[in-house]
């Protein structure tokens, strides 16, 4: 019988003209069960999912990403062992169909690629390839989903999928994925041979293309299509592009020298990076001078440290840009120019704050650094402070008015994962939670606040904080109530300022730095 949550996921997207964010956001909250649904459970959402017409609009897509989601992470955390047998799998019928259904453009496919994957039985996995060669999904976030299952597997299923797969290269939303597959198995000697080795020519011939199209974007500025559809073609071309020099370097075709030396030209450095590594490899000693250079370039200086070693050449990189600092910098930069965030490298990005510390989740401290960065857009310039070492993120907020320690503490607090951490929404608490926020709502009013909305019920490791929007003196601001103390942030001027989510990060970060490190 199918649960009473699936019933009221099944019932919302039936009634998904009344789906609104709030919605949508509620249902969202209510999906945990599947993890630790049975897979006769699954199923049946996964067959009543087939038998509704399913729209596109923004909250359903935003629904079922969340739905298939959580059951790929299902699937990737469950222990096999002490699960249902392999004959109660789940529906590969039920996922193809639900495939089909979707939009080329759809998220959702990757998401439903990535279930396939994750289950990696035979016959998913020959699901998984039959829709990628018949529908490739037409979506910039496949290479990072979909297939990231896959390199788990080190056993004659990963080789079986060759040379079938392959065929999927003439598309070029999937072809660099496919190629890192075939690049992977090769480096991982789960092949002495790269699966593409017959395909040589062809992919010469498909760097030269790809070259070309980079090369006119970047001399031709005046041309370039649209914001959005250049940001899809040069993230296609780019990611092609790297995936074919690592591919002809691996498979030691000598032809594809002179293409590779054509790449070499481009101005993206990431490319130039892929390509000078290619053609080290060949003993081309232009190559291997150009990879050096290159270290100097944070954008590609992690890929090429990694070829350097590689190649046996690292010991002549500069130690300027090996240290600690260097690598730091490197991965701040690469994560912003990640196609999820700006998408390109900022213009400056310069070290703010370095600090060895205990840092939640690891053993030994740390070095963690922030980074300041700035970006030209324009007339005007965009600018905050990021972090690397224990993690690397970024916020939308501004936070170049914060002191080292807050931010530090911020993104402690952003990173923290404990089941006795956690967020409760002040609109379904129970009777004894209600009781708990208007104490301490009492305890602001007692402090001079005014206007007090909660807006979440924290629970740190036993103690009940309050976040809540309000008034002192005529300032709007957040405040943190405790046991012990009301905090007040007032709201900043800008357009980025800090909101509720930061400032209890702040508030958790400190505590949590705290009693780490004394």
């Amino acid at each position: 019988m199918m649960t009473q949550e699936a019933l009221q996921l099944i019932q919302a997207l039936i009634e998904h003209e009344s789906l609104d964010t709030t919605g949508v956001q509620y249902l969202k909250q209510r999906t945990a069960w599947i993890l630790q649904a049975t897979n006769d459970q699954i199923n049946q959402l996964l067959e009543s999912l087939c038998e509704i017409d399913l729209q596109s609009s923004p909250p359903v897509e935003s629904l079922l990403i969340t739905i298939f989601s959580m059951i790929e992470q299902r699937e990737r955390s469950r222990d096999r062992e002490s699960q249902d047998p392999p004959t109660a799998d789940l529906s590969i019928q039920a996922i193809v169909s639900l495939y089909v259904r979707r939009p080329a453009n759809s998220v959702t496919r990757t998401h439903l690629l990535q279930v396939l994957a994750q289950m990696a039985t035979p016959d998913a996995l020959t699901a998984f390839v039959d829709l990628l060669l018949a529908e490739p999904p037409q979506t910039e976030a496949l290479p990072a989903r979909a297939f990231s299952p896959l390199f788990q597997i080190r056993d004659e299923r990963i080789i079986e999928l060759f040379p079938k797969i392959l065929d999927g290269i003439e598309h070029v939303s999937v072809a660099a994925a496919i190629l890192d597959l075939g690049n992977f198995v090769v480096r991982e000697g789960i092949l002495s041979e790269h699966p593409a080795c017959d395909r040589s020519t062809e992919l010469i011939f498909l760097l030269g293309q790809m070259t070309q199209r980079l090369g006119y974007l970047e001399s031709h500025p005046e041309q370039q299509p649209s914001n959005e559809e250049l940001s899809t073609v040069v993230s296609e071309s780019v990611s092609l592009v790297v995936s074919l020099c690592d591919a002809l370097a691996l498979i030691g075709d000598r032809e594809a020298i002179g293409k590779l030396n054509q790449t070499l030209e481009l101005a993206h450095r990431r490319i130039r990076a892929e390509a000078a590594a290619a053609l080290a490899r060949f003993g081309e000693d232009h190559g291997t001078k150009a990879l050096l250079e290159l270290a100097s370039e944070p954008v590609a200086r992690l890929r090429v440290l990694a070829y350097a070693d590689e190649l046996d050449i690292a010991d002549q990189i500069a130690d300027e840009f090996t240290s600690s600092v260097a690598i730091a910098q490197s991965e701040i930069v690469l994560w912003l120019a990640d196609p999820m965030q700006f998408g390109v490298p900022p213009n400056e990005c310069e070290l703010y704050q370095q600090e060895t510390m205990h840092w939640p989740g690891y053993e030994e401290p740390r070095e963690c650094f922030l980074f300041r960065f700035s970006y030209q857009l324009g007339d005007r310039e965009y600018g905050n402070i990021g972090i690397a070492g224990p993690l690397t993120h970024a916020t939308t907020a501004d936070l170049l008015d914060l002191s080292p320690d807050d931010i530090f503490a911020l993104f402690a607090g952003w990173d923290a994962e404990h089941e006795d951490i956690y967020e409760l929404n002040p609109t379904e608490l129970n009777a004894t939670q209600s009781v708990e926020i208007q104490r301490l709502i009492q305890r602001a009013r007692d402090a001079d606040y005014e206007s007090i909305q909660p807006l979440a019920l924290g629970v740190f490791f036993g103690d009940v904080i309050l976040v809540a929007s309000a008034q002192q003196a005529n300032s709007a601001g957040v405040i943190i109530v405790d046991e012990h103390d009301v905090i007040w942030r007032a709201q900043a001027l800008g357009d980025r300022p800090l909101g509720p989510e930061e400032v209890y990060n702040i508030y958790k970060g400190r505590k949590l730095l705290k009693a780490f490190n004394g």
